[in-house]
């Protein structure tokens, strides 16, 4: 009688055990799919379209001056290159582009009065920044005595005269920069209406 008393408390211990690991278990994997759905979430809300590859409508003008892509400021080099071939618009003509507010060598607090900013067609994410490549990169320097209230990775349209200003690429400095530039907020819906599928 004895052993039988043992074997049946050894089984319901067994049991308990088992019922235990399985609830921690299920429990890490509510947690994960949780946390990972909490993530996605995150990032696709904040996620902006990249205007990289984006096609101008040709003809298509924005306040007086022909739209400008990205894709044109492209660089590719050979690794023995020393110096940039210019791309792009020649010096000095006026031009309109569309991409996002973003900072340049310093932080900028949200809403800080602003007399330049970097324009960039990627706004990158919370989880992941924009990459800081020369070619994806324009200086923007606002018409004399024009500040605009800075609004990190905000989608702006720039119209000013287009610069090449450094001939040698370094990661994070703008091989391009529009000068005497005028900035108004873009919607999402200027790639629909200014530009080609």
């Amino acid at each position: 009688m004895g052993a039988h008393v043992i074997k049946r408390s050894s089984l319901a211990r067994a049991d308990q055990k088992r019922r235990n690991e399985q609830r921690t278990l299920a429990g890490l994997l509510v947690a994960i799919i949780v946390t990972l759905s909490l993530v996605y979430l995150l990032v696709s809300a904040d996620l902006r379209q990249d205007l990289s590859e984006a096609n101008p409508r040709s003809g298509a003008e924005v306040d007086g001056a022909p739209i400008f892509g990205w894709r044109p400021l492209a660089v590719e080099i050979p690794a023995e290159a020393q110096t940039l071939r210019q791309h792009g618009p020649a010096d000095g003509t006026s031009v309109s582009m569309l991409g996002y507010m973003m900072d340049g060598c310093r932080v900028v607090r949200k809403g800080a009065q602003v007399t330049e900013f970097t324009l960039m067609p990627d706004a990158g994410s919370w989880v992941h920044a924009a990459h800081r490549d020369p070619d994806e990169m324009v200086e923007v320097r606002l018409m004399s005595g024009t500040r605009v209230p800075y609004m990190d990775r905000r989608l702006v349209w720039v119209t000013g005269r287009f610069h090449h200003i450094r001939s040698v690429m370094r990661y994070g400095e703008a091989l391009y920069r529009i000068d005497g530039a005028r900035v108004r907020e873009a919607s999402a819906k200027a790639l629909a209406q200014w530009f080609s599928p």
